[in-house]
């Protein structure tokens, strides 16, 4: 007898979102689609009604399911223990009646309910809840560290000896984990005592060269994403070594929403040009325009965690649009190792070596990069490398 075709139900704690999102949204939807012909259903949270029902799961061909919780149904005002507890009763109480009608009809399937986290760890007990309900077994993609994510929202030491165990139960209850980098892999390993494989973020098309009919703006160098603490410091001493350089030509576009903390932060620079509301099509038309992409990350070690277990998405737009990415980060971030292994890219570990990067441009002189690119894209972040990962060794029941 054939083995049968697995059928995954997936729990996406950001609303899974095409052209319409960003970060974790989008990388969420990618991995769906990639698997989306073995995929029953989706099942998301509302993410306090912030997007539009209609963009949540589009383009996919699973349905995809609100479940009930606290944002969903206007009840953040609670304190964080009881919102958490609620969130937990809420989806369990949705699974035993609106969520059976996803489970398929035939007992001939395989199915695995699969968690696509975000940042915060209470994911992980509401992940479990929700298998328990449906009574699946249970593997989960971690993108982000969740103890550094709940110590820079305040928690105490007891209150992360705490949330150290309940992380480890449930992820020693998993069928499988899954982390974003081999950063990311090491760290489950070391405080979990958790073994993982790796799944990196998807791109939804292969690299492309860019049509002659667009010009390359030269001397531009692009910046996509959050100008949150693990990037800022990074992107503003770029910025400072621009400012001194003005001969160079170079001027450095950041395209962000965060208007307060670019005008806080950037304006007084010359050589930086502000981007807000970029839509997806947009930000590609930026991409592809520009003669480099920035992908930077903090030296301090308060961000040491964060640059080794995430991985950037900006790296992926750069990969999907052939554009040379440069990286000014430490040695030990994810992004850096990824392409030294690869032996790839065009990475700066200090303000030096940026600076004679952006003199010579090893990228314009030698188009080797291209070729490495593509095979980048291949084993690691193409659709179908992700869909392989994810069908191996999936739990039968």
């Amino acid at each position: 007898m054939l083995p049968a075709t697995p059928k995954f139900i997936f729990y996406s704690d950001i609303p899974p979102l095409g052209n319409e999102g960003v970060s974790m949204s989008v990388l969420a939807h990618r991995i769906i689609a990639s698997v989306e012909d073995h995929t029953h259903a989706v099942i998301t949270r509302a993410n306090g009604r912030k997007y539009p029902r209609h963009d949540i799961g589009k383009n996919l061909k699973p349905p995809t399911w609100i479940s009930w919780d606290c944002s969903g149904l206007g009840l953040k005002f609670l304190p964080n223990s009881l919102r958490h507890w609620t969130d937990r009763r809420l989806l369990y109480i949705w699974a035993h009646t609106v969520g059976q009608r996803l489970l398929p009809a035939s007992s001939h399937r395989t199915n695995e309910l699969v968690g696509l986290s975000g940042p915060h760890w209470q994911f992980l007990p509401r992940l479990r809840t929700l298998a328990h309900a449906l009574k699946l077994p249970y593997s989960v993609y971690i993108i982000d560290d969740y103890e550094t994510t709940a110590a820079n929202q305040g928690a105490s030491v007891g209150e992360l000896g705490r949330i150290r165990n309940e992380i480890k139960q449930c992820l020693q209850s998993a069928a499988r984990v899954f982390a974003i980098c081999p950063g990311m892999a090491e760290r489950l390993q070391k405080l979990y005592g958790v073994s993982s494989r790796l799944l990196y973020p998807v791109a939804d098309t292969p690299p492309t060269l860019l049509p002659h009919s667009s010009p390359i703006n030269h001397g531009e160098i692009v910046y996509i994403g959050a100008l949150g603490q693990p990037y800022l410091d990074s992107l503003l001493q770029v910025a400072e070594i621009l400012e001194r350089h003005p001969t160079k030509a170079w001027r450095l576009k950041i395209i962000a929403q965060d208007r307060k903390s670019y005008v806080r932060h950037f304006t007084r620079f010359r050589t930086v040009i502000p981007c807000h509301g970029c839509d997806r099509v947009t930000l590609r038309q930026e991409v592809a325009r520009a003669e480099i992409v920035l992908v930077p990350y903090a030296f301090a070690s308060a961000w040491q965690v964060t640059a080794e277990t995430s991985f950037p998405s900006k790296f992926i737009d750069a990969l999907t649009s052939l554009k040379p990415a440069l990286i000014f980060a430490p040695d030990y971030a994810s992004i850096s190792r990824h392409l030294h292994a690869a032996n790839l890219g065009f990475c700066a570990h200090t303000e030096e070596v940026l600076i004679d990067l952006l003199d010579h441009r090893p990228w314009a002189n030698d188009l080797g990069w291209v070729t490495g690119y593509q095979a980048l894209f291949s084993l690691y972040h193409s659709p179908s490398a992700a869909s392989a990962e994810l069908q191996k060794e999936i739990t039968s029941v």
